[in-house]
């Protein structure tokens, strides 16, 4: 795993090779099975996630919460992870928008061949993005939600955009509550 900080367009982290490779197979062979949407990854999977990898993003969150301008969650409460994939139709775009507040961090991991990463605007109005992050497979983009990371993402081929998402939030929030079942 190789971690990266940038401060513009707002605080956020890259982290090539984020999977490891046996994990890695098992996470794409799962969503190349799925329909395109939202969907939640087998139970194993994300007890494996969550033992192995969310420490270090929690590590990742608090490096990126002195650089956050205003962020959503600044608190320090016990945490909960929503791990998710999300398998998007080919030529579609997901607007400009800034994540829930109940997000203490965000992350999506890209997988497959080359896509478009995610997009960063300068607001919700204008949907013209100033820079991206290149789509590399395995690689993960990671910030803290708040004011002012208007961000977008769209698929670009004429295959499914297949990503793993993870989110941070407050583990008291109701979307943790056992009878939300999409947790969203």
């Amino acid at each position: 795993m190789q971690i990266n900080y940038y401060k513009d367009p707002f605080a956020h982290s890259i982290i090539d090779n984020f999977f490891k490779e046996d994990l890695l197979e098992k996470i794409c062979k799962h969503i190349s099975e799925l329909d395109c949407g939202l969907s939640k990854l087998p139970k194993d999977i994300e007890e494996i996630v969550k033992e192995e990898y969310c420490p270090t993003l929690e590590m990742i969150r608090y490096k990126l919460l002195p650089q956050m301008k205003e962020p959503w969650d600044n608190k320090d409460s016990a945490s909960d992870y929503i791990i998710w994939s999300n398998k998007m139709d080919p030529n579609k775009i997901h607007k400009v928008h800034q994540d829930s507040e109940w997000k203490r961090l965000s992350v999506v991991v890209y997988l497959g061949e080359k896509n478009s990463g995610t997009l960063f605007h300068e607001s919700q109005l204008n949907t013209e993005p100033k820079s991206e992050v290149e789509w590399k497979h395995n690689r993960a983009f990671a910030f803290v939600p708040g004011n002012n990371t208007w961000h977008s993402y769209r698929n670009i081929t004429d295959k499914p955009r297949e990503t793993v998402l993870i989110n941070m939030g407050d583990a008291k929030h109701p979307v943790f509550s056992e009878g939300n079942e999409l947790k969203y």
